[in-house]
This record gives structure tokens, C-alpha cells and sequence, in this order.
């Protein structure tokens, strides 16, 4: 009896050292009282030995079940079993590189050794792109690294052709709710291909129809986004091979041919940043024992936080920057500059250029005007640019204009592509 007892006692002794060490864990690093002394954690543990015997096996039960519970939402955290992803695009992409090894994730990269500039990623391979509505968006590049089905190259004649960033290349959002595939559902004879990528302004997106267009598309369509277009502009003035299609109108980097090495390099590049994202395996086991990413969930910046602390910083930015009036006004000046030589290749091979102007989420959320609406607007009807306003069309018309936004606020979502693509087929068709 003594002994069963002594047993009970050290196997009781061993569950509340483990509960409150797992509790002074947790609070340490995330609380007021990351600096609460190990002492009064010794004392409590000695307090509950004065329970009577029945409390404490309630007690043992209740907090089993509890450091259970916890150890099993650390679980669904790091495998994203259930519910809304939370991981890092790092930490998916070596989960789902256990089944495929071919998963990659990219942005465009200027190699300053070779003297060459992506405008695109890694070719036929499946890319992690964003996580805003609780799953990461992952597409299988083409053969130039675009977010197209490899077959619409094919095509004899190309019905649709996108131009611009991240939202005309449907970040965030699985095929078939992309406006590609969406415009491709109109379209199944003719082909429909987007040559966007995030991160692009219209320089590195002239560049790209310098160097990827082909002769059978009936229109381009060219998308500008109002939170980032003019400021990717401004950066990429001064990027030393972009900047070399407006100075020669014959310069080319022969990115068609150069495939290959592009990918070579993007992936040495990629798996240099993977090796320093990389933790070991002891350390995996560690951040779990320590319960990490349930603590960052509850305890540090959670992913929607961090992205609307982006967004307010880049709203900040954004305001500074438009306040700038003399460099607006050069920035502008070089927009329609390239504008023009858009469309003047564009009418050499009989195609139209429409404008699709996209609002950003802020403009709803804090009730502010972005100036850069009615410059565009006065560009396209001075140049007799077809302009569609999804401003004026969809948003300001919708009710409930959050049905057209994810879960964290970036980009659009299902509902929000599928409005912009109805409205371009329509204008266009």
C-alpha cells in the first residue's frame, strides 16, 4: 500500500513539475512576466501537495487533459492538418517538398554577376505562391515560368493576354479562379495566357512583351494596380538592364533561349535561401517540446496582424510618396512614355490594349482618394486607350464590398477575380 502510494506521489510530483515548466515556458518569452522567478513555480508545486488525495487526481486528470489538448493544436499548427494555415511559406514548402521534390517558391531576381534579370520563375515546376484566405495557392509553372497552362502556348490564336503584377496573375487563389483560367472558361478555342508576375511595374512589363510576345493575340490587356504600380516604377529606372529597353529599342536578353540557365540559376538561388531558412531536426523537436507556434499563435503577431501592420506602413509610404509632387510628375511622364511604346508595338502586329485599373483594399477600409485614379484615367482617354474602371464598376457598387477581399487583406478573392474577369469579357468580347 506504501509503496503504491510512494508511487502515486512521485508520478504526481513529476506531472505538476512538467505543468508549470510548460507554463513558465509559455509565459516567459510572450508576457509582462517573462522574467517570473523560477521560485514561485517551486512553491506552488509544493502548495498542491497539501491537497487532499481526491482533488489531486482531478487535478492530475484536469491538467493531463489540458497539456494534451495543447500538444495536439502544436501538432495541427505545424501540419496544417484542420483549419487555417498558419505557416510560414518556408515551413510549407518543406512539407509539401516531402512528396514532391520538384516545389519551389521564387520572386523575380536581378543576377548583377551574369547581367541578367528575371521576369518570370522557375519553369515547370509547382510554386508556392500567397496564403491570404487560409491555404497557400500553388500553380504549375509554364515553359517560361508564367502562371499558365502549359498547353494555351499551343493555341493559334490568343484571345486574352494579361499584363501586369501579382493580381493579374492571380496571387493567392488556386486555377480555376485566377482571371486567366476564368476568361479561359469563355474561351475554349481560342487561348488565353497571362505574362504577369508580382512585383512588376510597367518597365519590366514592357520588357516582358519585348521578350515574350508572339504574333496571334487579338488583345493585351494591361493591369494597373493603384497601392505599388508607380512606386515598382520608380525602382525599376534605375535597374541597369531594364532601363535598356528604353534606351535601345533592338535590346533584347534573349530570355526565351536562356531558359535553361534562368532556372539554374533561380534554383541555386533558391536553394541558397532555403539553406539558411532550414532548421534542423533536434530543433524541430525542441520548438515543438517548447509548444512554438502555438505560442506564436496566441501569443505573438498573428499573420493577419503582421499584413495589416504591412498595409498600414505601406499606406504611410504611399501617402509620402505621392507627396513628392515633382518625381510623381517625372513618374508619370516615363508611364505614359512606355505606355506608348506598348501600344506602338502593339499596333505593328494589329492587337488592342485595354487598361484595367484595380483598387486597392485601403481605398474602401480607411476612405482615402488615390490620385493615381484620374491620372490614369486622363492618360488613356488622351492616348485612346481603352480603360476599364473596376473601381467604378464593381467596387462602388457592391454593398459589401469585403465579399470581394480574403480572410487577410492583399489581394482579392474568389468572388473578387470572378466580378473583374465577368467585367473584361464583357467590355472586350
Amino acid at each position: 500500500m506504501k509503496k503504491i502510494i510512494l508511487i502515486n506521489s512521485i508520478l504526481f510530483s513529476l506531472i505538476c513539475i512538467l505543468i508549470f515548466i510548460l507554463i513558465y515556458v509559455i509565459l516567459k518569452d510572450y508576457t509582462p512576466i517573462k522574467n517570473i522567478n523560477i521560485s514561485i513555480i517551486i512553491f506552488l508545486i509544493f502548495l498542491i501537495f497539501f491537497l487532499n488525495s481526491e482533488i489531486k487526481k482531478y487535478f492530475i486528470i484536469i491538467f493531463s487533459s489540458f497539456i494534451f489538448s495543447l500538444y495536439l493544436f502544436e501538432i495541427n499548427f505545424m501540419y496544417n492538418i484542420v483549419g487555417f494555415d498558419y505557416r510560414n511559406k518556408i515551413d510549407s514548402y518543406f512539407k509539401l517538398k516531402q512528396n514532391d521534390n520538384d516545389v519551389r517558391l521564387f520572386n523575380l531576381t536581378l543576377f548583377k554577376k551574369e547581367q541578367i534579370q528575371t521576369l518570370s520563375g522557375i519553369s515547370n515546376v509547382r510554386t508556392i505562391n500567397c496564403n491570404e484566405d487560409g491555404y497557400y495557392s500553388i500553380y504549375l509553372s509554364d515553359r517560361y515560368g508564367f502562371n499558365n497552362l502549359d498547353s494555351e502556348h499551343n493555341k493559334k490564336i490568343i484571345k486574352f493576354l494579361l499584363l501586369g503584377d501579382s493580381f493579374a496573375m492571380g496571387d493567392c487563389v488556386n486555377r480555376p479562379n485566377d482571371i486567366a483560367s476564368r476568361l479561359l472558361n469563355y474561351e475554349s478555342e481560342k487561348g488565353v495566357l497571362t505574362f504577369s508576375y508580382p512585383g512588376t511595374g510597367i518597365l519590366a512589363q514592357y520588357a516582358t512583351l519585348r521578350e515574350y510576345l508572339i504574333p496571334n493575340v487579338e488583345n493585351v490587356i494591361l493591369f494597373f494596380f493603384e497601392g505599388n504600380d508607380i512606386q515598382n516604377l520608380n525602382d525599376e529606372i534605375q535597374n541597369p538592364i531594364l532601363i535598356k529597353y528604353l534606351k535601345d529599342m533592338n535590346f533584347s536578353q534573349n530570355l526565351k533561349k536562356n531558359q535553361n540557365k534562368l532556372d539554374n540559376l533561380m534554383k541555386s538561388r533558391f536553394f541558397d535561401l532555403v539553406e539558411k531558412k532550414k532548421i534542423s531536426k533536434k530543433q524541430t523537436f525542441i520548438n515543438f517540446i517548447k509548444l512554438y507556434q502555438l505560442r506564436r499563435f496566441f501569443f505573438g503577431s498573428n499573420r493577419k496582424e503582421i499584413h495589416r501592420q504591412i498595409a498600414n506602413n505601406n499606406l504611410i509610404e504611399l501617402k509620402e510618396f505621392n507627396e513628392d509632387s515633382k518625381n510623381l510628375s517625372r513618374l508619370f511622364h516615363h508611364f505614359e512614355y512606355i505606355l506608348n511604346l506598348i501600344n506602338d508595338l502593339l499596333k505593328k502586329q494589329n492587337t488592342n490594349l485595354t487598361i484595367v485599373y484595380l483598387p486597392q483594399y485601403e481605398r474602401y477600409s480607411v476612405k482615402y482618394d488615390n490620385i493615381y485614379y484620374k491620372k490614369l484615367k486622363d492618360i488613356a482617354k488622351r492616348n485612346r486607350i481603352k480603360f476599364i474602371d473596376v473601381h467604378e464598376e464593381i467596387f462602388q457598387k457592391e454593398k459589401n464590398f469585403l465579399r470581394l477581399f480574403p480572410h487577410i487583406k492583399g489581394h482579392y478573392n474568389k468572388e473578387g477575380y470572378k466580378q473583374i474577369s465577368d467585367l473584361i469579357y464583357k467590355n472586350i468580347n
